[in-house]
């Protein structure tokens, strides 16, 4: 690239960085950041005025998050996208322009923290465009030392990548350090043009990678988070989680929680945790014996895997199919059991009825109460038949229910228990009676709307647990319609199946071999049913043949410390992307009560990495959500020193070099050195003892990093 141009192009970014200094971001304004006409927002330099740096010209002005609208037609919004007359925003930001913007403008000057430090892996999990993230990330990168190239597109950065190294990164900041590899003598803007103008134009053929619509992250199917203890790993997989599901995450934590949890309970997300003795039968299948009526039988049960793998076939194979709307919010819910689901001798009756389309109930079995009009006339005729009944016997209201409240077009749930069920049905039919020897002859006639080999819990659907009654009118108040709506009729926007997940915590602790047994074949994206080489296997146990659907992502926590990544089975790691998770300094704060916790976790990292490895480093949540020096103290007690004396095995000294305690006095020792003495008289311990210093002082902790 031509000296001069090389200049000017450098001559822009200076005068960029001039009016746009990060102490400048972190107080910017929303009219300084996108106003309609105004050339010098933040947005219009990123778009317009950096172009020759890289562009992000086209698509959708949502990928700023937020954006001034020059055409003021009234829209109302929906989808996920807000609007007011002035503006239009991801409501995933916020309920208003003002509270978006607020959040948008610290994961801004996020992303350009992360990128002045050198943390570009940080930058991954920010949720912006990902184009936009990466040209902020870009600008404010050291220039001495780069982590970003002028590229944007992951499609063109992993194109220029195919055939140059063996195998392509998942994450977007490793796609850049592995191009920057490849650098040379180059100056940084020669090596971009020639990434750009070699590639251009691409289209990617990786059915992960997503558009740049302002939060959509490229998120494979099967993903492993790893990294140090307490760095977010699992808390993240909830947000990745309803983002795979929904497309969006609630603005605020508490509401990202609940949505997750209503998302467990509709099966769509399942979570497992793995351990050295768990096995392919609690995984996949497996036969495990039960008692019934003092008898031990054996049966074969499903694992986890298998009953999510299900779920999400359920659900992609009625992809093409268009669902039948049903509101649910303007009928009557009502509880029925089919047969005693406690004994295996009362199956018979669910099944049937999910074969042929009824629901049925056995009181007053051999009576046809099809000519009684009323209430009256069914009690005459139950009693004529039974001259011993009462006039209060259940069986009189069962069917009094059964036949007369019940009305075609009411829904059914079919209980398991009083705390799980298994189906819902809606009422098609007018009562009918069937004489047959095995009993349950009242029926009607029912559409099923929703059946699941793995019961569910009713708190999926109600604040109130079921009750033992076989027929009742369930407390419409306590119903959760939009939950039940969603079980019934769920959203296939664009033709696809809904997703599902399964987030497997702790995933390296298992034999991983052993417990995927053949089923990791089939978790590779081209193994997928649908996928021109789709492959299902024979289970060893029940027989059946299974495949995984394209719409089940499988997500992965791995403790770093806990067991290293190389030593993972290798055809496991060929079959999941792995994305690395480091303490996030920034999400601590700077000033407790004269401490710098930022400063604080640096320190003791950079020891820990010298005296160790960069896996055994202290994560940022031990140090989150601490307000006061006396819970800092506690923290110190109570986890970190633990764990420290953990990583050491107890060699005190690794740990006081930590805490920069050797040379130090004894009152600013966090570990303090004494003198052994006697014991009883008989033995003398020889060399030093350690202890924790029972008066931990705000100096003691300072100097750590001081």
């Amino acid at each position: 690239m031509a000296a001069a141009k090389t200049a000017q192009l450098e001559e822009t970014w200076d005068a960029f960085l001039a009016e746009w200094p990060i102490a400048r971001l972190r107080r910017m304004t929303l009219q300084e950041y996108t106003a309609v006409g105004e050339g010098r927002t933040f947005t219009a330099w990123m778009e317009r005025r950096l172009d020759k740096l890289g562009s992000i010209w086209g698509g959708s002005s949502f990928k700023f998050g937020i954006f001034s609208r020059k055409d003021k037609t009234p829209k109302t919004g929906g989808g996920g996208d807000s609007y007011t007359d002035d503006y239009g925003w991801y409501t995933k930001y916020g309920a208003s322009p003002e509270t978006a913007f607020k959040k948008i403008r610290s994961i801004v000057v996020s992303v350009a923290e992360a990128s002045a430090r050198g943390d570009y892996a940080a930058i991954d999990a920010a949720d912006l465009g990902e184009s936009y993230k990466w040209k902020i990330a870009f600008h404010y990168q050291d220039r001495a030392q780069p982590g970003v190239v002028a590229v944007f597109k992951r499609a063109i950065l992993k194109a220029w990548l195919k055939g140059r190294v063996g195998t392509i990164p998942a994450e977007t900041s490793a796609l850049h350090r592995a191009i920057l590899s490849f650098r040379g003598d180059r100056d940084l803007m020669e090596l971009s043009t020639e990434v750009w103008e070699q590639v251009a134009g691409v289209e990617s053929d990786d059915p992960t990678v997503s558009s740049d619509s302002g939060g959509d992250h490229d998120q494979p199917l099967n993903l492993i988070l790893f990294g140090p203890p307490g760095t977010g790993k699992t808390y993240l997989t909830s947000e990745l989680a309803v983002r795979i599901c929904d497309g969006v995450v609630p603005e605020s934590r508490e509401a990202l929680t609940a949505r997750y949890r209503e998302l467990k309970n509709l099966r769509r997300i399942r979570f497992v945790t793995f351990h050295p003795s768990f096995s392919y039968e609690e995984f996949v299948e497996g036969i495990r014996p039960s008692t019934e009526n003092g008898q031990v039988t054996y049966s074969v049960r499903p694992g986890v895997l298998k009953q999510v793998v299900a779920e999400a076939r359920k659900l992609f194979e009625g992809k093409d199919l268009s669902s039948v709307s049903v509101d649910v919010k303007s009928k009557k819910l009502y509880k029925m059991s089919l047969g005693d689901s406690t004994k295996r001798e009362n199956d018979w009756v669910y099944l049937d009825c999910l074969e042929n389309d009824y629901i049925c109930h056995g009181f007053g079995d051999g009576i046809d109460f099809s000519n009684c009009a009323d209430l009256k006339a069914i009690r005459r005729q139950y009693k004529a038949a039974r001259p011993d009944g009462k006039d209060d016997d259940f069986a009189i209201t069962a069917v009094n229910r059964f036949k007369h409240e019940v009305k075609t077009g009411d829904l059914v749930l079919v209980s398991d228990g009083n705390t799980h069920f298994r189906a819902i049905a809606q009422v098609t039919g007018p009562y009918a009676y069937l004489a047959r020897e095995e009993g349950y002859e009242h029926r009607r006639a029912v559409k099923w709307l929703w059946t699941s080999a793995d019961r569910v819990p009713i708190t999926a659907v109600s604040t109130k647990r079921l009750s033992q009654m076989t027929i009742y009118l369930i407390d419409q108040a306590a119903v959760k319609w939009a939950a039940l709506q969603e079980l019934v009729t769920p959203s296939r926007e664009g033709g696809k199946a809904p997703n599902c997940v399964l987030i497997i915590d702790e995933i390296n602790r298992a034999n991983l071999a052993k417990t995927f047994g053949e089923l990791i074949t089939l978790l590779e994206p081209s193994k997928r049913l649908g996928e021109s080489d789709e492959h299902e296997t024979e289970l060893p146990y029940s027989g059946e043949w299974l495949g995984v659907p394209p719409n089940l992502y499988v997500i992965g926590t791995m403790n770093s410390a806990d067991r290293s990544i190389a030593l993972m089975d290798t055809a496991l790691r060929r079959r999941f992307n792995f994305r690395e998770m480091t303490p996030r300094l920034d999400l601590l704060r700077k000033d407790v009560e004269g401490i710098d916790l930022q400063m604080l976790l640096e320190a003791m990292n950079i020891r820990i990495e010298d005296l160790f490895d960069r896996d055994h480093v202290i994560g940022h949540s031990y140090l989150m959500e601490v307000d006061t020096f006396d819970e800092l103290v506690i923290r110190f007690q109570s986890q970190i020193i633990p764990l420290l004396q953990e990583y050491f095995f107890e060699d005190w000294q690794r740990i006081q070099r930590v805490f920069n305690d050797i040379g130090a006095p004894a009152d600013l020792q966090i570990v303090q050195v004494f003198q052994a003495s006697k014991n009883s008289g008989t033995t003398q311990e020889k060399g030093r003892r350690f202890r924790v210093n029972p008066v931990i002082s705000p100096a003691a902790i300072q100097k750590i990093y001081s």
